[in-house]
């Protein structure tokens, strides 16, 4: 487990190192992230090691979410006032962001065909 998490992390700090290193506006976890998927594919497969531990570490994932939740209670005011702009802006990116993912895996696969 330690040495999954050791992964992770370098994986982020490498992440992090290039987006200060390069002043970007991207933040670094998610340049790591970018990073870490990138090495998967390089690999061409998910180790049964990684994928044990990371099932382990995604079973708790709902409760990752308590935070915001009541972070968004403390807001209702602003809810109240704001809301319709806010729920049209989260459906409409979303569902532009499954577009581009959609379209994007498509031509993928064409390819690889």
């Amino acid at each position: 487990m330690i040495r999954f998490i050791l992964l992770l992390l370098g994986f982020q700090l490498a992440g992090e190192l290039i987006s200060r290193g390069f002043s970007l506006l991207v933040p670094g976890n998610v340049i790591g992230m970018a990073l870490l998927f990138l090495a998967l594919i390089w690999h061409g497969r998910v180790s049964p090691d990684v994928d044990s531990r990371v099932r382990r570490f995604l079973k708790p994932l709902p409760l990752y979410f308590v935070p915001a939740s009541v972070g968004v209670v403390t807001f209702i005011p602003l809810l109240a006032a704001e809301g319709v702009g806010i729920v049209l802006t989260m459906v409409l990116s979303t569902a532009v962001t499954m577009w581009v993912v959609a379209v994007v895996l498509d031509k993928w696969l064409q390819k690889r065909a």
